[in-house]
């Protein structure tokens, strides 16, 4: 390449391009056979003579050959450039060894190729080059990933050539000095040349032009490696090369140019000089533009997988195709797909009914997206999209069927996350698509967010394309998902309602029933809820889905679609039926609105879970199974529980001296109708209980249990139960409260009041009393009583003693009274004779 050298022309020109804001980018054009075409055979290695496969390169360690099929080239913006112009690839000198003359000796440049490709190019010019190959083939060009990109340096000779040419001749372009030699090249490129161009190499060419590798570079990114350089004989300030070392670094001018008409490596011991940003085609002093490179940039193509909606220009107009309309592409990166398979194709495959890339290879590769429930006018459809990886998915469907997927409200998924395994994806199909007609689909999936055009490449994932059909309405219905003892599945006489007629709803504007095929019996009554539309949520029986036997509670509930007869079953018995008596709890005309509804569960119920269904309907008058004109079934699983709440209520935590009293511990309990009223609830039997620390008190046969009192003297609704727990060990202990209702079970209590849990159990620690003494004591008496003070420790047994006189050897005392824990006691007996006292402690009675 032979370039202008003026820095101040150079930015101007520079910055004028950038105003220029034209729409295109950088062509990547196959350098194959065909469409690369020449009069002579000689361009390639001997494996490959005729370089079919594109451009050859070797690892001289290793001796391995392997070849490119694509090159990428840099121009301006308007002719032939991308978004970056000249410096799509480029470079800037960023290190250089020189001696007191000025003369290069060492240099690094730092090199960027940005992958600036895409499908709005504007045309080039033919690629030719220096032994007469030509490429000529306008609708070839490559948008995508750079895969295992090379760059090589056509200014440049390797040290690691074991070929290398000791004399020069044509088409080697005459060296303007010493040569310069790369330090770092990782292989080495073939330069060919045609049999009219002969030199030492016998016309055949052969590696001989430094490379590097810049991996994988996405569209939009780019890559960067440093080059290093040496020159043994040394560049001189007279040498225009110097200059524009010198330049390039002083002003970071891009010293690095290759243009789309240098087909693959154009020439050789190229001279070395700034890109002056102009366009193709470029050359100077005598130079042809094919030789309008310093170097060349090399790289594969993704294996790419298209879609196959139909496209015909008239009714169907589905982006497809890659050059008609920028086909939908996506790069096959091993493991990112849909489904379970995924194949390549070299270009979309329109097909009337999207069948083509279903039915091109084995097995199927259009197997991701699994259409769940039909497509019914004016109700939602459900599909299941499964992806290997988590990602985004974009969704299209023509819902309008006018052959594109351009209208509002047709993206119906935009960048929605997916993770591994099948995910539930619904939309709204319109209540204006025609039954028994069909609609075209596109679904792509990406491990990156941003793929939300019907057009265009993506770095990884897959596009799939599918024709549905609109079904009629005759037959969508909504049905039930309790057990099918219930009547849930049509072979059980389920309970369904027919979505063809308006009718009324349970639950917001938003949860319209869905339609299902069938009942759908689930355990937890979940599986119309699961279905990807939870549209259950009309119905509200106590909160957290709990019913206390015996008590009158509410339920809450919300119609709209104009009104009906509500109906609500409840299976108290848990038969498995909602047939008996009792069991029909509501039915009632509503309007549309919010509704909070009594309701008393019987004292009879069985405890545990079982199940509700609400149906509500325009004329009312259903049994628990069977069809409906309109309206909606919903089911939902609820708990009886025997309505007792009970806990520790204080102190959380407390300590006591070994084989002491400790302080008093209080309960609590709530019975649903019972402990509300006043005093004490009949039927309650309370203890308080110890066991060591973590132990489980309903199952822990060393806990130790003793009867609580009821304490009269607490004031609201529950009632409160107190003791005292006197442990004969020292160590650390739970202790909690149980209760019966009704000799029923024991139901366990912690200090939270929820299921009990050791961890939320109250905390003991028993301990030794520690040494002290008696101090400070004395007496005051009168006619017949005597009280005796001292210093009292905390939580201390004491006990008043007496004895008539000392003189025996064997004394024997006599309790004064009950034992104590204050600082005094009192001997209300005294004897108006000579007495002795003695106080004692700790005191253990007999």
């Amino acid at each position: 390449m032979k370039s202008c050298l003026f820095a101040g022309v150079l930015c101007v020109l520079f910055l004028s391009i950038v105003g220029l804001n034209v729409a295109s980018a950088a062509p990547s054009l196959p350098v194959t056979k065909p469409p690369v075409t020449g009069p002579y055979p000689f361009t390639g290695p001997n494996q490959d003579a005729a370089a079919t496969n594109g451009q050859w390169f070797l690892d001289i360690a290793s001796g391995l050959e392997e070849y490119r099929t694509h090159e990428f080239h840099d121009n301006m913006i308007g002719f032939g450039g991308g978004s970056m112009s000249h410096l799509a690839i480029s470079g800037t000198v960023t290190r250089i060894d020189a001696d007191a003359l000025g003369t290069i000796t060492n240099f690094d440049i730092t090199a960027t190729i940005y992958n600036d490709t895409s499908y709005d190019v504007t045309p080039w010019m033919a690629g030719t080059n220096s032994h007469e190959e030509v490429n000529n083939d306008p609708e070839k060009w490559y948008s995508g990933t750079l895969r295992d990109t090379k760059l090589t340096a056509e200014f440049a000779v390797s040290m690691l050539d074991p070929a290398f040419p000791q004399t020069w001749g044509g088409p080697y372009f005459p060296s303007v000095g010493s040569d310069i030699y790369a330090l770092n090249e990782d292989q080495l490129a073939w330069y060919c040349w045609n049999m009219e161009q002969q030199d030492v190499d016998g016309g055949t060419g052969n590696y001989h032009v430094p490379t590097w590798d810049f991996g994988d570079i996405p569209q939009g990114s780019s890559a960067t490696r440093v080059l290093m350089f040496a020159v043994p004989g040394g560049i001189p300030v007279a040498d225009p090369r110097n200059m524009a070392i010198a330049l390039s670094k002083a002003q970071s001018l891009d010293i690095l140019m290759n243009r789309t008409t240098s087909l693959k490596v154009s020439t050789w011991i190229d001279t070395l000089a700034l890109d002056p940003g102009s366009p193709y085609p470029y050359a100077e002093g005598g130079e042809s533009a094919k030789r309008s490179s310093d170097v060349s940039v090399f790289h594969n193509e993704d294996e790419l997988d298209f879609g196959d909606a139909p496209f015909d220009g008239i009714t169907h107009n589905y982006e497809t195709l890659l050059f008609v309309s920028d086909g939908a592409r996506h790069s096959i990166v091993s493991g990112v797909m849909m489904g379970s398979a995924i194949d390549a194709e070299p270009d979309g495959q329109p097909f009337l009914g999207a069948l083509l890339d279903d039915n091109n290879g084995i097995p199927d590769d259009e197997d991701g997206v699994v259409r769940v429930t039909p497509l019914y006018p004016g109700h939602l459809a459900f599909v299941d999209v499964t992806v290997t990886t988590p990602g985004f998915v974009n969704m299209w469907v023509d819902l309008d069927q006018d052959g594109t997927w351009w209208q509002a409200g047709e993206h119906v998924h935009l960048d929605a996350p997916v993770v591994l395994g099948a995910n539930r994806l619904t939309f709204a199909v319109p209540g204006t698509a025609v039954p028994v007609s069909t609609v075209y689909a596109r679904v792509r999936f990406c491990t990156v967010p941003g793929i939300t055009m019907t057009t265009g490449y993506a770095p990884d994932g897959e596009v799939e394309d599918y024709a549905w059909t609109i079904s009629e309405l005759e037959s969508a219905y909504d049905w039930g998902d309790a057990p099918d003892s219930y009547g849930t599945l049509a072979t059980s006489t389920g309970a369904y309602h027919w979505l063809q007629n308006p009718g009324p709803w349970l639950g917001d504007t938003n949860s319209a029933p869905d339609v299902e095929a069938d009942g759908q019996p689930h355990t937890g009554a979940l599986g119309d809820d699961y279905d990807g539309n939870d549209d259950e949520r009309g119905v509200w029986i106590a909160t957290g889905s709990s019913l206390p036997r015996g008590a009158t509670t509410t339920y809450n509930m919300e119609v709209n679609g104009g009104g009906g007869v509500f109906q609500l079953w409840i299976d108290w018995d848990q038969d498995g039926r909602f047939a008996d008596p009792g069991e029909l709890v509501d039915n009632s005309s509503l309007g549309d609105g919010s509704y909070t509804r009594p309701i008393t569960v019987p004292t009879n119920a069985h405890l545990g879970v079982t199940f509700a269904r609400a149906r509500i309907s325009s004329a009312g008058g259903l049994a628990p199974i069977g069809g409906a004109a309109d309206g909606e079934v919903e089911d939902h699983a609820i708990s009886v529980t025997n309505g007792i709440w009970c806990n520790v209520q204080y102190p959380t935590a407390t300590t006591a001296i070994i084989g002491t009293s400790s302080e008093m511990i209080y309960g609590q309990c709530w019975w649903s109708g019972n402990t509300p009223g006043a005093g004490q609830a009949a039927g309650v039997v309370a203890e308080i209980g110890y066991g060591l620390d973590g132990t489980y008190a309903p199952s822990d046969g060393t806990w130790v249990w003793n009867v609580a009192a009821y304490n009269a003297g607490q004031t609201n609704a529950n009632d409160e139960y107190m003791a005292q727990l006197t442990v004969g060990s020292t160590g650390v202990y739970d202790y909690a409260y149980r209760y019966s209702f009704n000799g029923e079970a024991w139901v366990y209590g912690d200090h939270d009041g929820d299921e009990y849990n050791a961890a939320d159990a109250g905390d003991l620690v028993v301990s030794e009393l520690p040494d002290f003494s008696i101090t400070n004591v004395s007496l005051v008496a009168t006619t017949d009583t005597a009280t005796v003070y001292w210093d009292a420790e905390d939580r201390v047994i004491y006990q008043l003693q007496y004895r008539a006189d000392l003189a025996d050897t064997n004394l024997t005392w006599s309790n004064a009274g009950s034992e104590v824990t204050g600082n005094m006691a009192t001997d209300t007996n005294a004897a108006p004779s000579n007495l002795f006292y003695r106080v004692i402690a700790p005191y253990v009675g007999p």
